[in-house]
């Protein structure tokens, strides 16, 4: 009860708010929007629709830091590589698990099995290859002084390759245990092996990302190089297809660690990527890294003809691990770092499986009897039921508003046979990550046609969907989320505005007569009138910059969290004044040039205020107001007083003279003798910029005396002239 009395009294609090008069909404539908979220029990198909997954059965309570490999023999018991200890376990068809042997080394990266069920395991660092019998006896099979081991598989007479690294190569050792280097590209590492039927080896390297095909007499060719620097997994289909997982930094990061170099004793490896940290006592490992956004993952296609597509690539997950599933004839892979497992049908076709808790589906393994998984971080083995679950789950991920919202409906669509059923909750907050602050889940919503979400107004928004069968042969379909919002109404700002000097305008953008932008008096085409015009180019979006006399421009940035549109009010006063006047209401343009010729003399301000009536309901809209620096409105010429001549003897004559301004200072002032070139002058100061200035030089006069004419300019650029003869 105290719950439903919060989420009146703030319903109540929504009525007596200002918002924004156009309503928004998210969508979610389709595989794009829908991949965001989390699934728990529930996958996407195809089509972008969340159903129900199958099930999927934590198989082990081991408690291990990682699990690196797994295996099963022919009786259908279940062998477990880890790291940090070294470990391999072995868990029965009853779920009772043993430790079944521990190696010298950190890290078991692969096991496999041969058809009299002993087990062969490859360590790593500096590790080597173990046989292991069926009852858990122990020796080296075969030591390959290489720093690491990624991969072993076997061909049909029973080799058994070794894909390795840090020289990265692949190794064939005979049935006795003895081995020689079959392949050594110019690359750090193999991370991938697969052998087919015709026992034609595939590998795929870490460093340069290519896919090899090596003949069993050590021919070599290359089947494809990828955009990635890292080929982590290798699988063929029924139909002879190759499938390759690759990722990294698209194309291409330098060699991976051609010294793997260490610092500190510590050493980075690729990017299934562990990295190997040397303590006091032992070594431990850290957690695989993280990708970044600049990190891409894509799985390939390669038929036996060689012809190559790209199925699937995404920017946040990196492809680990893939295999061939015989009873459905999908291709499997797993991914990090969202823990997902994904199918490929025949036609191409991806769907999301399953998605974890962990953060990364190390390894799938697709014997025909049952298919199993390992997962890191935490660490966890399932094996893959095809009986479908009855209840599921899907998060979404969260719905930000620019601002504080108030939520109108939530609605769905989809396919709900009889015995099933679909429930949305939702909750809200004011941080990205939902924690302690955000609102508890509301409760729940049942009629898809629409219900008002009762979760209160903040700025982030998010949804959960339970999904229910009461049978495993029939599923419900969830196509698609709607969310309505109505942002709250946030006065619009007026962040910056922007005196233009005196006399420069602008033509108006796409306008043919070069019409002044900003100014809707009388038109005054400036093709036409072309005095005083001085073109000029500047480096402003405003682009060619025109000049003419008395006009002020100013412009002025808006900005309205709502997105909604703006208009503008323009007033003007004088320093003095106590009221404002209004220059321009209704302006849509943010940019202004008004006729200065019809004002006094003085500093003025101009005030712009905003406003975001064009959408909103009159009486509900918002406004806010800036205020410019004062600027002059001089219009007047400078004055020359005090004009003497004095002979100097001669023709030589001196001039003295008073250069006046009532506002602004004196820019420039020039002379000229019986009008030929204009001569600059410099006042008795030395410098202009002062509104009173004093001039005092000596010229020689024509023979005729002639006249001198004097020029004098302020800031502005109002001229004063006076001639007199000498």
């Amino acid at each position: 009860m105290k719950k439903l009395g919060f989420f009146i009294l703030n319903l109540f609090f929504f009525s007596i708010l200002s918002f924004s008069v156009i309503t928004s909404q998210w969508i979610k539908e389709g595989k794009d929007e829908l991949i965001k979220g989390k699934f728990n029990g529930v996958s996407l198909s195809e089509e972008g629709y969340i159903v129900l997954s199958v099930k999927e059965e934590k198989i082990t309570t081991l408690s291990e830091d990682f699990f690196f490999s797994i295996a099963l023999d022919s009786k259908e018991n279940i062998y477990l590589g880890t790291g940090h200890g070294g470990k391999i376990y072995k868990i029965g068809r009853d779920g009772k698990s043993s430790l079944f042997f521990t190696a010298s080394e950190l890290d078991v990266f692969s096991l496999t099995v041969d058809k009299q069920d002993y087990v062969y395991a490859a360590t790593s660092p500096n590790g080597k290859i173990y046989k292991l019998s069926p009852e858990g006896k122990a020796e080296v099979f075969f030591d390959p002084e290489e720093k690491y081991i990624w991969k072993l598989d076997f061909d049909s007479k029973g080799n058994l390759y070794a894909a390795v690294g840090e020289r990265g190569g692949i190794y064939r050792i005979d049935k006795k245990g003895s081995g020689k280097l079959l392949f050594q590209p110019n690359e750090d590492h193999i991370l991938s092996l697969i052998i087919n039927e015709r026992d034609e080896i595939f590998a795929g390297s870490g460093g340069k990302g290519v896919i090899y095909k090596i003949f069993p007499e050590g021919k070599t060719s290359v089947i494809y190089d990828t955009d990635f620097p890292e080929v982590k997994a290798l699988v063929f289909d029924n139909r002879g297809n190759l499938w390759a997982g690759a990722s990294g930094k698209e194309k291409k990061l330098e060699k991976i660690s051609p010294e793997l170099k260490k610092i500190s004793e510590t050493e980075i490896i690729p990017s299934f990527s562990i990295e190997v940290t040397t303590s006091a006592s032992q070594e431990k490992l850290i957690p695989p890294v993280k990708i970044d956004k600049e990190q891409k993952s894509a799985l390939y296609k390669i038929k036996p003809e060689g012809i190559v597509d790209e199925i699937w690539s995404s920017r946040e997950e990196m492809i680990f691990s893939t295999c061939f599933d015989k009873k459905t004839n999908k291709i499997l892979f797993g991914t990090g770092n969202k823990g997902r497992i994904y199918s490929v049908d025949k036609d191409g076709k991806v769907s999301l499986v399953l998605q974890k808790d962990s953060e990364q589906i190390f390894e799938i393994i697709c014997p025909f009897s049952q298919s199993l998984f390992i997962t890191d971080n935490p660490a966890n083995v399932y094996k893959i039921d095809s009986a479908q679950r009855l209840e599921g789950e899907f998060l979404s991920e969260v719905l930000g508003s620019s601002i504080i919202s108030s939520w109108g409906k939530i609605k769905w669509d989809g396919e709900f046979p009889a015995g099933t059923s679909v429930e949305i909750f939702s909750r809200t907050g004011n941080s990205e990550d939902p924690d302690n602050t955000w609102s508890d889940w509301s409760p729940p919503y049942k009629n898809s046609a629409g219900e008002n979400i009762l979760s209160p107004r903040n700025r982030y928004f998010q949804f959960k969907a339970t999904i229910k069968s009461d049978s495993t042969n029939k599923t419900p379909v969830l196509r698609k989320v709607i969310i309505f919002y109505l942002q709250s109404n946030v006065s619009p700002l007026i962040k910056t505005i922007t005196l233009f000097p005196p006399n420069e305008v602008y033509p108006k953008p796409l306008s043919f007569d070069e019409e002044i932008w900003g100014y809707e008096g009388e038109k005054v085409s400036l093709r036409e009138k072309r005095e005083g015009l001085i073109p000029t180019i500047v480096t402003k979006p405003y682009g060619k910059k025109l000049y003419k006399k008395g006009f002020q421009t100013v412009s002025w940035e808006a900005t309205d969290s709502n997105g909604d549109e703006l208009i503008y009010r323009i007033l003007i006063k004088e320093e003095m004044d106590k009221e404002w006047r209004i220059l321009k209401e209704n302006l849509k343009d943010n940019t202004m040039a008004f006729d200065t010729l019809s004002f006094e003399e003085g500093n003025y301000q101009l005030k712009i205020v905003v406003s975001d009536l064009p959408s909103n309901p009159a009486g509900s809209e918002m406004k806010s107001e800036k205020v410019s620096a004062y600027f002059i409105i001089d219009n007047n010429p400078p004055s020359v007083e005090n004009f003497l001549i004095k002979g100097q003897g001669g023709n030589k004559k001196e001039i003295s003279f008073v250069g006046k301004d009532t506002f602004s200072a004196i820019k420039k002032v020039e002379y000229s003798l019986d009008f030929m070139n204009w001569n600059i002058i410099f006042p008795v100061d030395g410098i202009n910029d002062s509104s009173i200035e004093e001039y005092r030089f000596t010229v020689v006069a024509p023979a005729s005396n002639g006249f001198i004419t004097v020029k004098v300019t302020d800031y502005l650029d109002n001229v004063g002239v006076i001639r007199k003869s000498l």
